[in-house]
């Protein structure tokens, strides 16, 4: 990130095109060595066999050469078949490959034998998004349960393929009543989880309160509960949380949740200068789209326009910099410059966010059939577990006010706009 940084600012410079040219060359041969030599280093005690071949494996997949990090993780596998970090790599690279029956087949043979938290995550991803429709899965996965009940693996893709259905109710129900789920602090994170959710706040601070005492290094929960407190309006318990969550690990969503925090309680100047700190950061996006989201929300809306400026000059088809100018001309009632931003994005890729955001902007515009018809086309972009809320968005339109229909987009917009970026969930689980 700051190689690229100080790419950025010799494009601006007065560097000529050839002096720039031979910095970015320069700049790639050092990350070329760092692969090849730096990962070798560091993973040079990962296999008895042969110390470089792991090096290697994470050579070739960070630098997206799945095919050959494939056949190196296959060599690795041929002298050390049990070994669990060659095994994992070998899921990650096949998913890449587009290759998900093989990843999923080594899926299950480590789940059979123990619960790894990873491993059940991502197959329940490969199933959820690979294979939405298939009734075999679930069924499969049922099965797997009932011969493994002192295994969690596969009682874990069943909690993580429901979160991802957005089947929070029936989380719930399944956890509280399997009493071996109940002593661990993941699944007691994921019982808040779904609870929260549910808007249900003061049942998912417990759980997650729960899943700390299980385990005091578990910053996830202690995020997530900071998110929770900001819900209830306990902002002091929130910020503690999210500074303590900070301490464990230092991940930099804690922080920007904290300034999201101090801006919540009237301390804007305390938020902007804990942001301004992490500006050269790898997460310099989110920093700017929190400094924006509370620039925003003061009407400060120039100095807004250019945090969100500033993220499309190191991405010019940032999602997050594209809806965030759209965002900024809705509230000035600009509502033809905020759809175009809001288009651009769709013109790249589909974004569920900017999909919803461009129907609140058509309903502000009163154009019924433009927002109908987008209505429909994100329908049929999700998969059909999950369309309960679209299809009681669908019903509002027959109504003669567009109160409601504005109501039920803005529930979905709610989160993202103004609140802090939420955990993603696979991130830790």
């Amino acid at each position: 990130q700051v190689i690229k940084l100080h790419v950025i600012k010799s494009e601006n410079s007065n560097l000529d095109k050839n002096e720039i040219i031979e910095i970015k060359n320069k700049i790639s041969s050092t990350i070329k060595n760092y692969f090849n030599n730096g990962f070798k280093k560091k993973y040079s005690n990962s296999t008895k066999n042969d110390p470089n071949l792991m090096g290697d494996v994470y050579s070739y997949t960070n630098s997206g050469e799945f095919d050959d990090a494939l056949n190196t993780v296959n060599d690795v596998l041929k002298k050390s078949p049990d070994y669990i970090p060659a095994l994992k790599s070998k899921i990650h690279i096949l998913k890449k490959l587009d290759r998900f029956l093989e990843a999923i087949k080594i899926c299950e043979t480590l789940l059979d034998s123990d619960f790894e938290s990873s491993i059940s995550s991502s197959l329940s991803k490969i199933i959820f998004y690979e294979f939405p429709n298939d009734d075999y899965y679930s069924k499969f996965i049922d099965e797997r349960i009932d011969k493994n009940t002192e295994n969690l693996g596969w009682f874990h893709v069943k909690i993580r393929l429901n979160i991802l259905k957005q089947n929070f109710s029936e989380n719930i129900s399944l956890i509280e009543g399997n009493f071996l789920a109940l002593e661990k602090s993941q699944f007691l994170t994921e019982l808040g989880i779904c609870y929260g959710r549910l808007d249900k706040h003061v049942q998912a601070i417990d759980s997650l309160s729960k899943a700390i005492e299980k385990d005091s290094q578990n910053d996830f929960a202690l995020g997530l509960r900071g998110h929770e407190y900001i819900r209830t309006e306990d902002y002091s318990l929130s910020l503690t949380d999210f500074q303590n969550a900070y301490l464990i690990h230092h991940d930099l969503r804690h922080k920007l949740s904290e300034a999201y925090v101090l801006d919540l309680v009237g301390r804007d100047d305390d938020a902007i200068k804990l942001l301004n700190l992490y500006l050269d950061s790898e997460e310099r996006t989110n920093v700017l789209k929190v400094k924006a989201l509370i620039y925003r929300k003061h009407r400060n809306f120039d100095i807004s326009l250019d945090c969100y400026a500033a993220i499309l000059d190191e991405n010019q088809y940032s999602s997050v910099g594209l809806c965030g100018f759209a965002l900024v001309y809705e509230e000035l009632g600009k509502f033809d410059l905020a759809l175009s931003s809001v288009e651009k994005v769709l013109s790249y890729e589909y974004v569920e966010f900017a999909m919803n955001l461009k129907i609140r902007i058509l309903l502000k515009q009163e154009k019924f059939d433009d927002a109908k018809n987008n209505l429909d086309l994100l329908i049929t972009n999700r998969s059909k577990q999950i369309t309960n809320k679209n299809n009681e968005l669908e019903s509002s339109f027959n109504l003669e006010t567009i109160q409601t229909s504005l109501k039920l987009i803005e529930h979905r917009l709610n989160e993202s706009t103004f609140l802090p970026p939420k955990f993603i969930l696979s991130d830790k689980f």
